[in-house]
């Protein structure tokens, strides 16, 4: 047997030197993401979010508005975030396909840079778990499958890395780097650290020329962005930075005081609840983090100088961004109106950057760690396996409590199984008098500390049958523990309790189609150079069918810029609107589209007047609902 194992030994030595093979499945995993991007573009709803940048961009590479314009849309995010799928669809021709095939062919491309940074840092197999631990993930490859600005920001993100990090960079190469890293700020403003670090890196490891050159080339391309939409840009910084220390860009605030349509009111338990669904949605990314900085090894221990700096860099980029988006995204900010459920759209820009810190700090890997590490992430390992059951409660409890368990309810006393079975949610009731709704997340919860235990009762057996067989005996239990656990949070990705949990968008049919068709019917009955009225809601991606309209195009936001008081001329001005504007921009409007389910009895009652006659009901519904037809309403005569 010893003989055996040394042969294996040298085996997986051999396979481990073979780039080739490594090679092979990371094209297997790529091949793998592509089928369900392609899967995810045809078949998730278009949300509010997406429409708005494909239409806005259209409607500003079409000059028809300005990124920042007074009076015209709201412009929440950094310019390039809407330019970028805007002149896509002026060039291929504007709708969701196109917007969705760009999406696809960025995320690629995203891809492609996350292997090949992998790669360059660490090796060719890191790479590949790199990729296949993206493939996995549904949750992740759905933000990078649709119109939204992950795709945009993480594609660059991990180019202007793979330009930057390497032991001999070139003055043309970290100059690209800190151009992308300007682009990514002009692109979201959350993202603005990406530059300033990576120039702090750049000085630090290759001296004052380079870091000068660097400098100049990132900070002219924020500037010149600034410069080319100066002054209305200051509007996307205005609600990020304190009005006390930004009193200039008061004339880009909303007046105080004012009242939204939207209160999410964030209380702690939502707060609790987004952060561990985030948590178990980027499972690999985060806790392969958090464990990277636990096995952070000793200065003398990496394996070159190199490394060490590229994973301090890596951390302090990743940590700094990750807490910036959870004090966003869990509603400590009017920036989403307090709603503590946009962790998940958030932590989807950091993912592949978590994923290279911890491949970095894991290539790194100390087989035979202090007994306070294995502590310290054994307990670890209990805890996220608690929050991730706790996290998921709502995907999987309908599964959990309703497995069927013998009837034991008389056996301490009698010693006899009743015959039949029940569901483990009514043994509950009866039992111990716990509530269904108890029930819910306690049984989740409980089913993540079991999940703990039994990886480390697996990391226990692995080391006794490797010790027992002199095989790999230098790994200690901790360290196999880990392996397993993480290995474990890859392979279990697509389940429902972790990244697969995240279905909110699925659609039962084909949503490409059902928008391309909704849209020429809407086309079709609306006259050229019509005033529109919208009340679409989330289905604007619709209206890229519909050309040579004119619309208010602060409408198009929905709930999301309605305020119920307020000057109506600042806050049109502004790209915002209020009953004020809605009551008069209703009785100008040629025609009106509704979404079925917003038609209440005031809209009843307008509509009623006879002023306007129905001439359309969409039969695709676009937000997947029987009530999400719209309908399209012409002013008579």
């Amino acid at each position: 047997m010893i003989v055996s194992m040394a042969k294996l030994r040298k085996q997986l030595r051999l396979i481990g030197t073979n780039a080739g093979i490594a090679i092979a499945l990371a094209l297997v995993g790529a091949a793998l993401y592509i089928v369900f991007s392609i899967n995810f573009a045809n078949t998730q709803q278009a949300t509010i979010d997406e429409g708005l940048f494909l239409y806005k961009g259209n409607l500003f590479a079409s000059g028809i508005f300005q990124p920042f314009q007074s009076y015209g849309p709201h412009t929440e995010y950094g310019p390039l975030s809407y330019l970028i799928p805007g002149y896509i669809q002026l060039w291929f021709g504007p709708g969701l396909r196109t917007g969705r095939t760009f999406a696809i062919v960025v995320g690629v491309i995203a891809l492609l840079g996350l292997w090949a940074t992998a790669r360059r840092l660490t090796g060719p197999w890191w790479a590949t778990v790199g990729v296949w631990a993206a493939a996995l993930n549904p949750a992740v490859i759905r933000f990078f499958s649709v119109g939204l600005s992950q795709g945009l920001v993480t594609c660059p993100l991990m180019w202007t890395l793979f330009f930057a990090l390497g032991k001999e960079r070139r003055i043309w190469q970290t100059s690209l780097s800190a151009v992308l890293a300007g682009l990514i700020l002009l692109t979201r403003q959350d993202m603005a650290p990406v530059l300033p670090i990576l120039l702090v890196y750049v000085f630090c490891q290759f001296g004052r020329k380079q870091g000068f050159i660097t400098s100049l080339a990132g900070i002219t391309i924020v500037i010149a962005g600034h410069a080319i939409f100066w002054p209305g840009i200051l509007e996307m910084w205005a609600p990020w930075v304190p009005a006390s220390l930004t009193p200039f860009l008061a004339a880009w605030r909303l007046p105080n005081g004012i009242k939204s349509a939207l209160n999410f009111n964030a209380n702690w338990s939502a707060r609790i609840y987004s952060l561990l669904e985030g948590l178990r949605f980027h499972f690999v990314s985060l806790v392969g983090s958090i464990f990277s900085l636990v096995l952070w090894p000793s200065r003398k221990a990496w394996k070159s100088d190199a490394l060490y700096r590229f994973s301090v860099f890596l951390g302090v980029l990743f940590f700094l961004l990750l807490g910036l988006h959870i004090w966003a995204g869990l509603g400590f900010n009017g920036i989403n109106f307090n709603n503590a459920f946009a962790v998940n759209p958030y932590f989807a820009f950091l993912t592949y950057l978590g994923l290279l810190f911890s491949i970095a700090v894991f290539s790194n890997f100390q087989a035979n760690l202090s007994i306070a590490k294995q502590i310290a992430l054994s307990a670890f390992i209990i805890v996220i396996s608690t929050c991730a059951g706790y996290g998921s409660f709502l995907s999987t409890s309908e599964f959990l409590l309703y497995i069927r368990i013998p009837r034991i309810r008389s056996f301490l006393m009698t010693g006899r199984i009743l015959p039949g079975n029940v569901p483990i949610w009514d043994f509950l009731a009866n039992k111990f008098g716990i509530a269904y709704d108890t029930s819910r997340w306690v049984i989740p919860t409980l089913t993540g500390i079991l999940g703990g235990l039994l990886i480390l009762m697996i990391g226990f057996a692995i080391r006794t049958f490797l010790k027992r067989k002199r095989f790999l005996k230098i790994y200690s239990f901790g360290a196999i523990s880990i392996v397993v656990f993480m290995l474990a949070g890859v392979l279990f990705s697509p389940s429902i309790a972790l990244g697969g949990g995240f279905n909110q968008w699925d659609c039962s049919g084909n949503t490409l189609a059902n928008y391309e068709q909704a849209g020429k019917n809407l086309a079709g009955v609306i006259p050229p150079d019509s005033q529109v009225y919208w009340d679409g809601g989330n289905a604007v991606a619709v209206l890229l069918y519909v050309p040579n309209i004119e619309i208010h195009p602060q409408e198009l936001d929905g709930q999301w810029n309605y305020w119920l008081d307020g000057d109506p001329a600042t806050l049109s001005r502004l790209g915002h609107w209020n009953l004020a504007l809605a009551e008069q921009w209703r009785q100008e409007a040629d025609v009106i589209i509704i979404q079925q389910g917003y038609i209440d009895s005031n809209w009843q009652t307008f509509l009623n007047s006879g002023e306007y006659t129905e001439v359309l009901k969409t039969k695709e519904f676009l937000n997947c609902t029987p009530d999400s037809s719209l309908l399209v309403y012409l002013r008579r005569g």
